[in-house]
């Protein structure tokens, strides 16, 4: 059976390339309408002067579905992307965050207190301000999806201690938020996602790369996130481990 999404709104952050895009496209051409949050920055999280999300939503609108950019930062900007949602479509049923940068690739003791903080301002508080912002829109659809992207480098991963830490921090977080969400029909998730994008294309190794590229493209994560984020699904406060078409919690 294919899962539909006529009527429900997502927003998806860092949806502008990779990963986020193919989330984005699956869900409207499911019949969701979207906002498209990418704040258009570098891989690092330096800005950027490129507009990823428009050229996603001219690629849903091409394929006959609806969408709406919105540049934004998910440190600063959580309440106007969710403003966003309700200004153009007049609810928010699903919220995926998928936005942050990859980390410094240094050893713990090389790594700036700056770096530190930019990786985990941009993974962990920016996961948890959308999460605040959408919560009270999530709450009045009824059935309100949140799904959140931690990442095996949590369990322990040398010169990643930044973003391992962070990815952590998402972990745990998303557990307690499934857990007072509850009472509301809002369900909390979160994935371990190993999935072909700008972070992957960072290896050095070029048979490692063309491996990725060609065994864990992202449309495998999107499918189950989608499953996610669908309101017959009632799955609460798991993480799974995806790729290549495989899942496992």
């Amino acid at each position: 059976m294919t899962l539909r999404f006529d009527g429900r709104v997502a927003l998806i952050t860092g949806s502008g390339r990779g990963i986020g895009r193919a989330y984005a496209q699956l869900l409207a051409a499911r019949g969701c309408r979207v906002v498209v949050a990418d704040a258009g920055f570098a891989i690092t999280g330096a800005p950027g002067t490129d507009d990823p999300a428009s050229a996603v939503v001219a690629e849903i609108a091409a394929a006959g579905g609806t969408a709406i950019a919105y540049r934004g930062d998910v440190r600063t900007d959580a309440r106007e992307m969710v403003a966003c949602a309700f200004d153009t479509f007049g609810r928010l049923d699903i919220l995926i965050n998928n936005a942050g940068p990859v980390g410094s690739f240094r050893l713990f003791s090389d790594t700036s207190p700056e770096d530190w903080q930019r990786v985990s301002d941009m993974h962990y508080r920016g996961t948890v301000e959308v999460c605040r912002a959408a919560r009270p829109a999530l709450v009045a659809a009824g059935s309100g999806r949140i799904v959140n992207t931690a990442s095996s480098a949590m369990l322990g991963s040398e010169m990643q201690t930044d973003y391992g830490s962070a990815k952590a921090a998402i972990f745990g977080f998303t557990r307690s938020l499934a857990l007072e969400g509850r009472a509301s029909g809002i369900t909390v998730n979160c994935i371990m996602p190993s999935g072909y994008s700008r972070m992957t294309e960072t290896i050095q190794d070029p048979e490692v790369l063309a491996a990725a590229k060609h065994l864990l493209g992202p449309q495998h994560i999107a499918a189950l996130v989608s499953w996610l984020a669908h309101h017959d699904t009632d799955v609460n406060g798991e993480a799974f481990n995806v790729s290549g078409g495989r899942a496992a919690d």
